[in-house]
């Protein structure tokens, strides 16, 4: 899957080129493969997926147009959910061209479906994660640029403890940074959300920090760091929150370790702030959703599925409104798009996502 999507991304590049309403209204012809398992002799159940796969697999073909391709593929289980509850205008038609049962108990299938790039392009905001953040900060010490990233190395620490989903910083370098500082500064709605679609985040941490030399004092050299964070909505391009910090020291025997120790510093104290506004952001964020769990067979099943939610990051108030065999219904807070709580729902082997939208998820248990 990481190979034909990186093949698809590369092969794909000149539809960038294209503008969005040319584009968008031209259905593409795509033919890929899909695959199920046929357990016990169960055929139709295995073609079954293996239509659904294939078809995944034409609209990722589409979606890397826009989306970084180690993206989807850490994502192919959303996208997955999205193409079954949501099919309808992301493939305009599609037709059998060959099935294949094979000797390891596979089903294959392979399809040419006709995709409709502008449809993706309307789905694919409901796979950005709130939660996602990149991190882009340019770093020089002593007017030299810090390829070491300290402050960097230092927010995004603290942002995967804190329970956030950070991008590697490796995979993000290969935007050009002056373009995505500059679209920072400028509030450049259309640039930010770009970047954010590119890699389904929604939260862009951005800005610039110097280390300068400040003196020598008896072969004792202080440094000082100044700069200014940014932390961006990619959905709307607002700014919800910004970090300054000015002659914050550092000391050693060097230009460049007393430079190295000032970054260390700026990054320890502004990382604070930074969770911070994060954390009172995600707050307002909180809406309520609500579970559906059809098929449960006791009131202790009913607590042991209450506990595993409650066991979720970001899953707060996890509130029981009713038990019934045909389906129970539990409560609970969430900042996060339902799309993820779905997902995770799903992979749990005992149960399987029946529908979800905004607000609600409905969960059968498997039998």
């Amino acid at each position: 899957m990481r190979q034909l999507l990186a093949f698809l991304l590369s092969a794909c590049t000149l539809w960038t080129v294209l503008p969005d309403h040319l584009w968008a209204q031209q259905e593409q012809s795509i033919q890929t493969e899909g695959c199920g398992t046929v357990i016990g002799a169960d055929v139709a159940q295995a073609r079954d997926e293996a239509l659904i796969a294939a078809r995944v697999k034409a609209v990722e073909s589409v979606a890397t147009v826009h989306v970084d391709a180690d993206t989807l593929v850490q994502n192919e289980m959303l996208l997955d959910a999205v193409v079954r509850t949501r099919a309808t205008g992301l493939i305009k038609a599609d037709r059998v061209l060959s099935e294949d049962r094979r000797s390891n108990g596979t089903l294959c299938v392979r399809i040419e479906a006709w995709v409709v790039p502008g449809a993706v392009q309307e789905k694919l905001p409901e796979l950005i994660s709130e939660l996602s953040v990149v991190v882009l900060l340019a770093e020089t010490n002593m007017s030299a640029s810090n390829a070491t990233g300290i402050v960097e190395g230092e927010v995004v620490q603290r942002l995967v403890e804190a329970g956030y989903r950070v991008f590697d910083p490796q995979r993000v370098q290969q935007l050009r940074r002056r373009e995505i500082g500059e679209a920072a500064r400028r509030g450049d709605q259309e640039e930010v959300r770009r970047i954010g679609l590119r890699f389904l985040a929604n939260i862009i941490v951005a800005g610039e920090v110097r280390a300068e030399f400040s003196q020598n004092n008896a072969g004792i050299v202080s440094a000082h760091a100044r700069g200014e964070l940014r932390v961006i909505e990619t959905d709307t391009g607002r700014i919800i929150g910004s970090v300054a910090r000015q002659g914050v020291r550092g000391f050693a025997l060097s230009d460049d370790q007393a430079g190295r120790k000032a970054l260390a510093e700026f990054g320890s104290q502004a990382v604070r702030g930074v969770l911070g506004q994060l954390d009172e952001h995600f707050r307002r964020k909180d809406r309520t959703i609500e579970v559906a769990i059809r098929g449960l067979a006791d009131e202790a099943a009913l607590a042991r599925f209450k506990g595993f939610l409650q066991a979720l990051r970001w899953v707060q108030d996890v509130q029981e409104q009713r038990f019934a065999p045909g389906e129970s219904i539990l409560r609970l807070t969430y900042p996060e798009k339902t799309v993820y709580l779905a997902s995770r729902i799903a992979r749990e082997p005992g149960f399987q996502v029946a529908h979800f939208d905004r607000n609600r998820v409905v969960v059968d248990v498997r039998r």
